[in-house]
């Protein structure tokens, strides 16, 4: 059977972040489950990854940029997810001939993460920030997906039935980079959620 498109999924490190980098390539073969979708690691971490159902190749770094960017232009990518999003994904990027990119958490949730430790002096409870930094940019992923439906479509090559929502929410309007900000906020009001007013520590002197 034909593929409908081929992916690249990029997370070189570490353990936590690469296992959290499973419910994105999960739910990316179910909607589309004729896509191929591929990974690209670590050599180091390659043992997270290497049994996991939903990627049917993986590729490790291993070697220079040079090697690995003539076995990335050999597959043809058509999309790449960047999920580390730093300097060496960055030289990757523009070595390569990969087409499309698709999605970086890191420059979404920034914002938020920053506005929020700059603006307020709330108490963080340490064990759920790592679902308001992937609940806030999937909310925004669907808001875009949402205003502009055809293009999705066009692109996955499947039909998401969103137009007459997306017609009678955003009527026309098309969401453009205007995006980061908005997962900004969504990330700000997540880490507000999940918060509380901090105490102040009064030093007692004897």
């Amino acid at each position: 059977m034909q593929t409908v498109a081929k992916f690249l999924i990029i997370r070189f490190s570490s353990i936590g972040d690469i296992v959290l980098t499973t419910p994105v390539i999960r739910c990316l073969k179910k909607q589309v489950p004729e896509a191929e979708v591929h990974f690209l690691t670590k050599d180091s971490f390659r043992s997270i990854v290497e049994h996991n159902p939903y990627i049917d190749k993986l590729h490790v770094w291993a070697h220079s940029r040079e090697l690995m960017v003539h076995e990335l232009n050999e597959e043809n990518y058509d999309y790449i997810i960047d999920l580390h999003h730093n300097v060496k994904t960055l030289k990757l990027k523009i070595k390569t001939k990969l087409k499309i990119i698709i999605f970086s958490f890191k420059i979404f949730k920034k914002i938020g993460l920053f506005a929020f430790g700059i603006l307020t002096k709330r108490k963080l409870n340490d064990s759920k920030i790592w679902q308001v930094c992937i609940i806030a940019p999937l909310i925004a992923l669907f808001l875009d997906m949402l205003s502009n439906p055809a293009w999705y479509e066009a692109k996955l090559h499947i039909s998401l039935g969103l137009h007459n929502i997306s017609k009678s929410i955003f009527n026309g309007y098309i969401i453009g980079n205007e995006l980061i900000l908005i997962n900004g906020i969504l990330t700000f009001a997540g880490l507000w959620i999940i918060s509380k007013p901090g105490e102040n520590k009064v030093l007692v002197q004897a």
